[in-house]
């Protein structure tokens, strides 16, 4: 009965989220789509994803849903011990609209790793060297965020990760779903930035002329 449960509670975390839109499949044959605001793009190459170990193989049971800052994975991403590994690696290209600029990304994971050796683990990394880890370990359901800031970018390249581990028998390890997300900041148009640097240096000679000659 425990272990009937612990199965229903992993098919319940596997369930796609409600969007069809897309699917890993559509990633690998080198899927681009836009964040649902538009103000970023996504650029995956063919042949970019690759599973491993107890994950089912077929690409068309792993859901992908544009959000508002990114997008989320999920489906059959489970591992029931004992001695059970899966993984999950994507890379892709991310792209802000002309008028944007990338400034911090975030990585935020549901799931639950129960058992000793339960481990569920997502990572992404990016191409100007900013990193981004969650971990959830023995102790039940939860969720985790990682974050992290950096200067304007306009374009980055990101390897994303996943790896369940389920050693001991009786263990679970399980994602609901990974939502890659990015912030960004509106650049000024270039009319504008003219006349701000005009304006700056109208201001300090300005100010040259007004300061007092020495005695």
């Amino acid at each position: 009965m425990r272990r009937l449960s612990k199965l229903i509670l992993t098919a319940a975390l596997a369930l796609p989220l409600a969007s069809q839109a897309l699917t890993l499949q559509d990633l690998n044959a080198g899927a681009t789509f836009s964040s649902s605001g538009g103000e970023l793009s996504f650029d995956f190459a063919a042949g970019s994803i690759a599973l491993s170990g107890v994950l089912p193989s077929d690409l068309t049971q792993y859901t992908v849903l544009p959000t508002a800052v990114g997008f989320a994975v999920s489906g059959p991403l489970a591992a029931i011990g004992p001695a059970a590994f899966g993984g999950l690696t994507l890379a892709y290209r991310v792209s802000a609209s002309p008028g944007f600029a990338l400034t911090g990304a975030s990585l935020q994971a549901s799931g639950l790793a129960f058992g000793p050796g339960a481990f569920a683990i997502a990572s992404s990394g990016l191409s100007n060297g900013a990193g981004l880890g969650v971990l959830l370990a023995s102790g039940g359901g939860t969720g985790a965020t990682s974050n992290s800031a950096f200067s304007a970018q306009s374009i980055l390249d990101a390897l994303g990760g996943l790896q369940l581990f389920a050693l001991t028998p009786g263990d679970v390890a399980a994602f609901g779903s990974v939502q890659h997300g990015f912030s960004w900041i509106a650049l000024p148009e270039p009319g504008t930035a003219l006349l701000l640097g005009a304006g700056l240096l109208g201001l300090g000679v300005f100010g040259s002329r007004r300061r007092p000659l020495a005695a």
